[in-house]
């Protein structure tokens, strides 16, 4: 690993002057559980290590109106700990429980996940299902983006020099409401995604489909949602029969590759698979057993 400066921020203005340099290349230490293992293994040479952990705004778990704000620094372990927060999001608290072991989630942050933009991620497919959008800052400035459009490509965000991920806000639905998150890995603990879905869906009073987003990990090279699924079930019975139907046109949206870990065809074959839990786990979610 090559020498570095390290800058600890104690504010948004101080992080966004020293990320503003364009004579060095800074990176943000987040949690850093992805970073260093990229420093060590070369992939990533930073002249600067920005470390915003200690940003105050960076820490707020908290509602605002309809919203759920996250921190971008806030670890992920207390995000779930706070069980009153997390109770209308379950999708949401098993895709906090599936990073990594304690010791990473006491570490590693919202942000530094989303912002480390790896298709596998496992908190990407649930914030899209919930239409999450990103608070991305500097020291002028804040804009709004939606998580689905904030990924561009595999270790690319859409974010400007001086920028970084503030919080991450959620919108909280009324009325029957619900969301859930299923991944497949090879190992039970501590293995990354080889198809992530996350859903989230509304119920009409008679159970027919008045809300669905389908969302997509680790099967695309950036977010992206299953549309034509959606568009299937939107307006139907949640009954044994549409699940099924919709999760066979999960693969439409899909654009896998082969790689180590397993191959497209294999990620195909699950897709479905894995898309039928996910909804099905929202069906139990609202006492419906199918």
């Amino acid at each position: 690993m090559q020498d570095f400066d390290y800058i600890k921020a104690r504010s948004i203005a101080d992080a966004s002057k020293a990320l503003s340099d364009k004579s060095i290349n800074p990176l943000i230490l987040a949690g850093g559980t992805d970073l260093v293992d990229q420093m060590r293994r070369g992939v990533k040479i930073p002249d600067v290590l920005v470390d915003i952990k200690s940003i105050p705004e960076l820490q707020l778990i908290q509602f605002e109106d309809d919203t759920l704000v996250l921190g971008g620094g806030a670890p992920l372990s207390t995000i779930y700990q706070r069980m009153s927060i997390l109770s209308e999001f379950p999708g949401l608290e098993t895709s906090l429980r599936l990073i990594g072991s304690i010791q990473i989630q006491n570490r590693a942050t919202i942000a530094g996940n989303i912002g480390n933009a790896a298709p596998s991620a496992d908190l990407v497919p649930i914030l899209v299902a919930l239409e999450s959008k990103a608070t991305v800052a500097s020291g002028q400035a804040k804009r709004l983006i939606d998580i689905e459009k904030l990924i561009t490509n595999p270790g690319v965000i859409d974010i400007q020099a001086g920028e970084l991920i503030e919080n991450v806000k959620i919108p909280v639905k009324t009325g029957r409401f619900t969301n859930s998150y299923i991944r497949f890995t090879p190992r039970a603990e501590m293995d990354i995604a080889v198809v992530g879905i996350g859903v989230s869906m509304g119920l009409n009073s008679d159970s027919t489909v008045s809300h669905c987003k389908i969302a997509l990990g680790a099967v695309t090279p950036k977010p992206v949602r299953a549309i034509e699924a959606e568009n299937y079930i939107l307006g139907k019975q949640l009954n044994s029969n549409s699940v099924k139907e919709a999760s066979t046109l999960i693969n439409r949206s899909a654009e896998p590759i082969t790689d180590i870990r397993a191959s497209a065809e294999y990620r195909l074959d699950l897709l479905p698979v894995i898309g039928e839990r996910a909804i099905k786990q929202c069906a139990l979610n609202f006492g419906i057993s199918l």
